[in-house]
């Protein structure tokens, strides 16, 4: 028993270590030191919008909920017989309660922008929402950083 719970911790250490994302302001630790690539654009439109986990589980939850669903089940189960279908229905109903509570963490608000680069092309780019962060108004001129696998708007520091 005392080893399942320490499998447990660990998953939900891993699990909460999964959980940060790059902002606008937020950088990863790959993109530290490197070139990014960066053109300038003018916001035509943004707006928050909801960025569903679904399809970017880790699998933890899943894990997690199976663990603890088949250790439940063991320990209500009674007999041999029991503690078997106990560990196996236990085992299923945590791994869809898991998935169900990792979809729904990894589910976030965003901010979409639809942006018209210098060339006359207009892009529309969703980049994650820092906290109560406000969109940029349309009209602003914006940066567009592209770097390893995240690209963000931010703010022309030196707009012409």
């Amino acid at each position: 028993m005392m080893r399942s719970a320490m499998i447990v911790a660990a998953a939900l250490l891993m699990l909460t270590a999964a959980c940060s994302r790059q902002t606008g302001s937020t950088y990863s630790s790959t993109e530290v030191g490197r070139v990014i690539d960066t053109s300038r654009a003018t916001v035509l439109s943004s707006r928050v919008v909801e960025i569903s986990g679904e399809g970017e589980q880790s699998g933890y939850g899943s894990l997690v909920g199976g663990a603890a669903g088949a250790s439940a089940g063991y320990l209500v189960g009674g007999d041999d017989a029991g503690q078997v279908i106990g560990t196996v229905l236990g085992g299923l109903v945590g791994a869809g309660l898991g998935w169900m509570a990792e979809n729904r963490a990894d589910t976030r608000k965003g901010i979409e922008y639809v942006l018209r680069l210098e060339s006359g092309k207009d892009i529309t780019l969703v980049q994650n929402r820092e906290g109560d962060e406000t969109p940029l108004a349309a009209g602003t001129p914006v940066l567009i950083q592209r770097g390893g696998s995240y690209a963000r708007v931010i703010a022309d520091p030196v707009a012409r």
